[in-house]
Protein backbone atom coordinates (compact mmCIF):
# COMPACT_ATOMS: atom_id res chain seq x y z
CA UNK A 1 0.00 0.00 0.00
CA UNK A 2 2.69 2.92 1.02
CA UNK A 3 6.82 2.61 1.06
CA UNK A 4 8.07 1.04 4.01
CA UNK A 5 4.88 -0.74 4.87
CA UNK A 6 5.39 -2.60 8.23
CA UNK A 7 7.49 0.39 9.38
CA UNK A 8 3.63 2.57 8.93
CA UNK A 9 1.92 -0.65 10.54
CA UNK A 10 3.94 -0.65 13.32
CA UNK A 11 3.89 3.23 13.45
CA UNK A 12 -0.56 3.37 13.44
CA UNK A 13 0.01 0.28 16.18
CA UNK A 14 1.47 2.30 18.84
CA UNK A 15 -0.75 5.55 18.06
CA UNK A 16 -3.30 6.44 20.73
CA UNK A 17 -7.30 6.35 20.03
CA UNK A 18 -8.37 9.90 19.31
CA UNK A 19 -11.55 11.33 18.48
CA UNK A 20 -11.49 12.09 14.96
CA UNK A 21 -9.44 11.18 12.32
CA UNK A 22 -8.93 13.76 9.25
CA UNK A 23 -7.81 12.04 5.96
CA UNK A 24 -6.57 13.80 2.75
CA UNK A 25 -5.54 12.21 -0.55
CA UNK A 26 -2.19 14.24 -2.04
CA UNK A 27 -1.46 14.55 -5.36
CA UNK A 28 0.29 17.26 -6.37
CA UNK A 29 -1.27 20.15 -4.09
CA UNK A 30 1.63 22.09 -3.22
CA UNK A 31 0.01 25.42 -4.18
CA UNK A 32 -2.84 24.33 -1.46
CA UNK A 33 -1.19 22.74 1.32
CA UNK A 34 0.04 25.45 3.62
CA UNK A 35 -3.20 27.11 3.66
CA UNK A 36 -4.88 23.58 4.00
CA UNK A 37 -2.64 22.52 7.22
CA UNK A 38 -2.24 25.10 9.08
CA UNK A 39 -6.54 25.65 8.74
CA UNK A 40 -6.50 21.87 10.55
CA UNK A 41 -4.17 22.69 12.55
CA UNK A 42 -5.71 25.93 14.05
CA UNK A 43 -9.26 23.97 14.23
CA UNK A 44 -10.25 24.62 17.48
CA UNK A 45 -10.98 20.77 18.35
CA UNK A 46 -7.62 19.46 19.42
CA UNK A 47 -7.99 15.88 19.63
CA UNK A 48 -7.57 14.81 15.92
CA UNK A 49 -5.27 13.02 14.16
CA UNK A 50 -4.56 14.68 10.39
CA UNK A 51 -3.69 11.94 8.09
CA UNK A 52 -2.27 12.66 4.71
CA UNK A 53 -1.67 9.93 1.94
CA UNK A 54 0.54 10.98 -0.60
CA UNK A 55 -0.67 9.54 -4.06
CA UNK A 56 3.15 9.24 -5.21
CA UNK A 57 3.12 13.29 -6.09
CA UNK A 58 5.79 14.85 -7.95
CA UNK A 59 5.79 17.76 -6.99
CA UNK A 60 7.01 19.26 -3.63
CA UNK A 61 4.14 18.40 -1.49
CA UNK A 62 6.09 16.27 0.60
CA UNK A 63 8.79 18.28 1.53
CA UNK A 64 5.57 20.80 2.79
CA UNK A 65 3.81 17.97 4.73
CA UNK A 66 7.47 17.23 6.31
CA UNK A 67 7.75 20.47 7.60
CA UNK A 68 4.65 20.96 9.64
CA UNK A 69 5.29 17.39 10.82
CA UNK A 70 8.59 18.73 12.94
CA UNK A 71 5.97 21.12 14.33
CA UNK A 72 2.95 18.97 14.92
CA UNK A 73 3.29 15.39 16.14
CA UNK A 74 -0.73 14.68 14.77
CA UNK A 75 -0.02 14.90 11.33
CA UNK A 76 1.06 11.12 9.78
CA UNK A 77 2.45 11.01 6.13
CA UNK A 78 1.68 7.89 4.27
CA UNK A 79 3.76 7.38 1.06
CA UNK A 80 2.27 5.43 -2.02
CA UNK A 81 5.37 3.73 -4.12
CA UNK A 82 2.77 4.59 -7.32
CA UNK A 83 -0.37 6.37 -7.91
CA UNK A 84 -3.14 4.53 -7.04
CA UNK A 85 -5.92 7.14 -6.91
CA UNK A 86 -7.84 9.31 -5.07
CA UNK A 87 -10.62 6.33 -3.80
CA UNK A 88 -7.82 3.92 -2.99
CA UNK A 89 -5.34 6.37 -1.62
CA UNK A 90 -8.00 7.28 0.87
CA UNK A 91 -8.74 4.07 1.95
CA UNK A 92 -5.68 3.67 2.82
CA UNK A 93 -5.90 6.45 5.41
CA UNK A 94 -9.41 5.02 6.57
CA UNK A 95 -7.27 1.34 7.18
CA UNK A 96 -4.65 3.17 9.15
CA UNK A 97 -6.99 5.82 11.73
CA UNK A 98 -7.34 5.71 14.76
CA UNK A 99 -10.23 8.45 14.90
CA UNK A 100 -13.88 7.31 16.72
CA UNK A 101 -15.42 9.50 13.71
CA UNK A 102 -13.86 10.60 10.45
CA UNK A 103 -13.42 13.80 8.33
CA UNK A 104 -12.49 13.50 4.69
CA UNK A 105 -11.84 16.87 3.11
CA UNK A 106 -9.66 17.67 0.09
CA UNK A 107 -6.58 19.23 0.13
CA UNK A 108 -7.37 22.34 -1.63
CA UNK A 109 -10.64 23.40 0.21
CA UNK A 110 -11.27 24.40 4.10
CA UNK A 111 -13.20 23.62 7.20
CA UNK A 112 -15.24 26.50 9.31
CA UNK A 113 -12.75 26.47 12.69
CA UNK A 114 -15.17 25.16 14.97
CA UNK A 115 -17.12 22.95 13.14
CA UNK A 116 -15.18 19.56 13.88
CA UNK A 117 -16.07 20.29 17.78
CA UNK A 118 -19.66 21.40 16.89
CA UNK A 119 -20.23 17.98 14.99
CA UNK A 120 -18.46 15.98 17.79
CA UNK A 121 -20.03 17.07 20.03
CA UNK A 122 -23.98 16.89 18.88
CA UNK A 123 -22.77 13.53 17.07
CA UNK A 124 -21.52 12.50 21.27
CA UNK A 125 -24.87 13.59 22.70
CA UNK A 126 -27.53 11.70 20.40
CA UNK A 127 -25.00 8.75 18.95
CA UNK A 128 -25.85 10.03 15.83
CA UNK A 129 -23.85 8.27 13.12
CA UNK A 130 -23.45 11.00 10.55
CA UNK A 131 -23.01 14.78 10.87
CA UNK A 132 -23.79 17.07 7.73
CA UNK A 133 -23.14 20.11 7.89
CA UNK A 134 -23.67 22.95 4.65
CA UNK A 135 -21.18 23.91 2.02
CA UNK A 136 -20.26 27.08 1.06
CA UNK A 137 -18.59 28.21 -2.28
CA UNK A 138 -15.43 29.76 -3.31
CA UNK A 139 -18.41 33.03 -4.19
CA UNK A 140 -19.77 32.94 -0.44
CA UNK A 141 -23.12 31.10 -1.48
CA UNK A 142 -24.30 28.12 0.05
CA UNK A 143 -24.21 25.02 -2.53
CA UNK A 144 -27.35 23.42 -3.79
CA UNK A 145 -29.68 26.73 -1.47
CA UNK A 146 -32.92 26.31 -3.59
CA UNK A 147 -32.91 22.37 -2.25
CA UNK A 148 -31.39 22.73 1.05
CA UNK A 149 -34.04 25.31 1.44
CA UNK A 150 -36.71 22.53 1.10
CA UNK A 151 -34.81 20.21 3.98
CA UNK A 152 -35.33 21.37 7.87
CA UNK A 153 -32.45 20.97 10.06
CA UNK A 154 -32.23 18.10 12.22
CA UNK A 155 -32.01 14.22 12.93
CA UNK A 156 -32.57 11.71 10.13
CA UNK A 157 -33.12 8.20 10.99
CA UNK A 158 -33.87 4.99 8.48
CA UNK A 159 -35.81 4.02 6.74
CA UNK A 160 -35.67 8.27 5.30
CA UNK A 161 -31.84 8.09 6.14
CA UNK A 162 -31.18 5.49 3.14
CA UNK A 163 -33.28 7.78 0.96
CA UNK A 164 -31.83 10.87 1.53
CA UNK A 165 -29.41 11.57 -1.18
CA UNK A 166 -32.60 11.45 -3.18
CA UNK A 167 -35.46 14.24 -2.87
CA UNK A 168 -38.69 13.91 -4.58
CA UNK A 169 -38.35 13.54 -8.79
CA UNK A 170 -35.37 15.67 -9.17
CA UNK A 171 -33.25 12.78 -9.36
CA UNK A 172 -30.25 14.64 -11.22
CA UNK A 173 -30.37 17.23 -7.94
CA UNK A 174 -28.47 15.29 -5.69
CA UNK A 175 -28.67 17.16 -2.38
CA UNK A 176 -25.50 15.43 -1.31
CA UNK A 177 -23.81 13.70 -3.31
CA UNK A 178 -20.14 14.69 -1.13
CA UNK A 179 -18.71 12.83 1.29
CA UNK A 180 -16.48 15.83 2.88
CA UNK A 181 -18.82 17.62 4.47
CA UNK A 182 -19.59 15.14 7.05
CA UNK A 183 -18.74 13.44 10.27
CA UNK A 184 -18.96 10.11 10.08
CA UNK A 185 -18.37 7.46 12.65
CA UNK A 186 -15.31 4.95 11.63
CA UNK A 187 -17.34 1.54 11.48
CA UNK A 188 -20.05 3.17 9.47
CA UNK A 189 -17.59 4.05 6.97
CA UNK A 190 -15.81 0.65 7.03
CA UNK A 191 -18.97 -1.54 6.85
CA UNK A 192 -19.91 1.12 3.52
CA UNK A 193 -16.68 0.34 1.90
CA UNK A 194 -16.98 -3.85 2.84
CA UNK A 195 -20.04 -3.55 1.22
CA UNK A 196 -18.54 -2.51 -2.02
CA UNK A 197 -16.07 -4.47 -2.14
CA UNK A 198 -18.91 -7.71 -1.02
CA UNK A 199 -20.38 -6.75 -4.33
CA UNK A 200 -17.42 -6.21 -6.33
CA UNK A 201 -18.84 -2.20 -7.13
CA UNK A 202 -15.60 -0.84 -6.83
CA UNK A 203 -15.22 -2.30 -10.26
CA UNK A 204 -17.66 0.88 -11.29
CA UNK A 205 -15.39 3.46 -9.38
CA UNK A 206 -13.56 5.18 -12.22
CA UNK A 207 -14.85 8.49 -11.75
CA UNK A 208 -16.10 10.95 -8.88
CA UNK A 209 -15.99 7.78 -6.42
CA UNK A 210 -17.45 9.98 -3.45
CA UNK A 211 -20.71 9.63 -4.74
CA UNK A 212 -20.86 6.06 -4.62
CA UNK A 213 -19.38 5.70 -1.45
CA UNK A 214 -21.67 8.32 -0.28
CA UNK A 215 -24.83 5.90 -1.14
CA UNK A 216 -23.79 3.35 1.26
CA UNK A 217 -23.11 5.11 4.00
CA UNK A 218 -26.14 6.39 3.79
CA UNK A 219 -27.56 3.10 3.15
CA UNK A 220 -25.57 1.30 6.32
CA UNK A 221 -25.98 4.65 8.96
CA UNK A 222 -28.95 4.57 11.26
CA UNK A 223 -28.86 8.07 11.77
CA UNK A 224 -27.74 11.62 10.60
CA UNK A 225 -27.71 15.46 11.64
CA UNK A 226 -28.35 17.68 9.08
CA UNK A 227 -26.56 21.19 10.72
CA UNK A 228 -28.60 23.59 8.01
CA UNK A 229 -27.66 26.74 9.15
CA UNK A 230 -23.88 26.00 9.87
CA UNK A 231 -21.29 26.17 7.26
CA UNK A 232 -18.79 23.60 7.69
CA UNK A 233 -17.14 23.14 4.87
CA UNK A 234 -15.61 26.06 2.11
CA UNK A 235 -14.94 24.57 -1.42
CA UNK A 236 -12.17 26.36 -2.90
CA UNK A 237 -11.62 23.47 -5.85
CA UNK A 238 -8.09 24.23 -8.06
CA UNK A 239 -8.39 23.59 -11.65
CA UNK A 240 -8.07 19.52 -11.19
CA UNK A 241 -11.07 19.22 -9.49
CA UNK A 242 -13.45 16.70 -11.72
CA UNK A 243 -16.45 18.62 -10.52
CA UNK A 244 -15.26 21.51 -13.00
CA UNK A 245 -16.06 18.61 -16.41
CA UNK A 246 -19.88 18.48 -15.72
CA UNK A 247 -20.38 16.49 -18.13
CA UNK A 248 -18.38 13.40 -16.55
CA UNK A 249 -19.95 14.64 -13.04
CA UNK A 250 -23.41 14.64 -14.35
CA UNK A 251 -23.01 10.90 -16.04
CA UNK A 252 -21.27 9.84 -13.00
CA UNK A 253 -24.24 10.48 -10.68
CA UNK A 254 -26.73 9.19 -12.81
CA UNK A 255 -24.48 5.41 -13.13
CA UNK A 256 -23.97 5.82 -9.42
CA UNK A 257 -27.74 6.23 -8.97
CA UNK A 258 -28.61 3.85 -10.37
CA UNK A 259 -25.85 1.14 -8.85
CA UNK A 260 -27.17 2.22 -5.74
CA UNK A 261 -30.66 1.42 -6.32
CA UNK A 262 -30.16 -1.47 -8.60
CA UNK A 263 -28.47 -2.67 -4.89
CA UNK A 264 -31.19 -1.72 -3.06
CA UNK A 265 -33.58 -3.27 -5.51
CA UNK A 266 -31.44 -6.45 -4.70
CA UNK A 267 -31.50 -6.46 -0.87
CA UNK A 268 -34.65 -5.17 0.46
CA UNK A 269 -37.40 -7.03 1.56
CA UNK A 270 -39.33 -4.42 0.37
CA UNK A 271 -39.37 -5.25 -3.17
CA UNK A 272 -42.49 -2.70 -4.73
CA UNK A 273 -40.44 0.01 -2.36
CA UNK A 274 -37.40 -0.36 -3.90
CA UNK A 275 -38.47 -0.90 -7.86
CA UNK A 276 -40.91 2.10 -7.30
CA UNK A 277 -37.35 4.59 -6.41
CA UNK A 278 -35.83 2.95 -9.28
CA UNK A 279 -39.07 4.10 -11.86
CA UNK A 280 -38.69 7.32 -10.62
CA UNK A 281 -34.99 7.84 -10.93
CA UNK A 282 -35.26 6.73 -14.35
CA UNK A 283 -38.86 8.85 -15.37
CA UNK A 284 -36.61 11.39 -13.98
CA UNK A 285 -33.46 10.71 -15.60
CA UNK A 286 -35.61 10.59 -19.04
CA UNK A 287 -36.84 14.08 -18.61
CA UNK A 288 -34.15 15.87 -17.36
CA UNK A 289 -30.89 13.51 -18.82
CA UNK A 290 -31.71 12.43 -22.47
CA UNK A 291 -28.69 14.71 -23.08
CA UNK A 292 -26.46 12.57 -21.39
CA UNK A 293 -28.32 9.12 -22.11
CA UNK A 294 -27.93 10.30 -25.96
CA UNK A 295 -23.59 10.13 -25.14
CA UNK A 296 -23.32 7.12 -23.36
CA UNK A 297 -24.16 3.69 -22.97
CA UNK A 298 -25.94 4.03 -19.40
CA UNK A 299 -29.46 3.11 -21.77
CA UNK A 300 -27.88 -0.17 -22.13
CA UNK A 301 -27.70 -0.71 -18.24
CA UNK A 302 -31.67 0.74 -17.64
CA UNK A 303 -32.45 -1.91 -20.31
CA UNK A 304 -30.83 -4.60 -18.31
CA UNK A 305 -32.22 -3.44 -15.23
CA UNK A 306 -35.93 -3.37 -16.11
CA UNK A 307 -35.08 -7.00 -17.51
CA UNK A 308 -33.84 -8.08 -14.43
CA UNK A 309 -36.79 -6.44 -12.50
CA UNK A 310 -38.78 -7.89 -14.52
CA UNK A 311 -38.03 -11.45 -14.13
CA UNK A 312 -37.41 -11.67 -10.50
CA UNK A 313 -41.37 -10.15 -10.04
CA UNK A 314 -42.68 -13.20 -12.35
Amino acid sequence: LCSNQNTIVKKFAKRNKTKISIISAIYNREKYLTKFLKNLQYQNFKDIEIILVDDFSKDKSINIIKEFQKRDKRIVLIRNRKNKGTFITRNIGILYSKGEYLNIPDPDDLLSKDILKTSYNIAKKFDYDIIRFSICNKRGDLDNRQIINEIQEGPIYQPDLSNYIFYGSKALKIIDMTIYNKLVKRKVFIKALNLLDKYHLKLYMVFYEDGLINYFVHLVGKSLYFLKKKVGYHYLKGSQSITTNYFKYKYAIIKYLFIYFKFVFYNSKNTQYSKDKVNLLMSSIKKDGSHILSKTNLSEDINLYNNITDRKSV
